[in-house]
């Protein structure tokens, strides 16, 4: 099929109820696209943030990189943490889990 066979097969414009109904289905499908996709991040991202707020010394966690380690002291934007004989300064985003709660 070429492109004048697919224009002729068009439906002709200019009535307004088909113009409405594609503005209805293009809102349904944003609405179904942020409680699908959009609000689920946003909840992910603000349980996240809570649970790098809530870090405090003594806690075990692990990094994403997959690192072990014992929080020794927290700073601003960052964490001090001890895996076995080493100390790692580590940005308090990389934390992926809390072991202890």
């Amino acid at each position: 099929m070429n492109l004048a066979n697919f224009l002729m097969m068009a439906p002709k414009g200019g009535e307004q109820g088909d113009f409405t109904s594609s503005m209805i289905m293009f809102g349904l499908i944003g609405l179904i696209f942020y409680f699908f996709m959009i609000r689920p991040q946003q909840k992910k991202i603000k349980q996240h943030q809570t649970m790098v707020e809530a870090l405090k010394k003594s806690d075990q966690i692990i990094l994403n990189s997959g690192i072990h380690g014992k929080v020794i002291e927290v700073q601003k934007h960052s964490l001090i943490i001890q895996s076995h004989e080493s100390k790692l300064k580590v940005d308090k985003s990389s934390v992926a889990k809390v072991l202890n709660t």
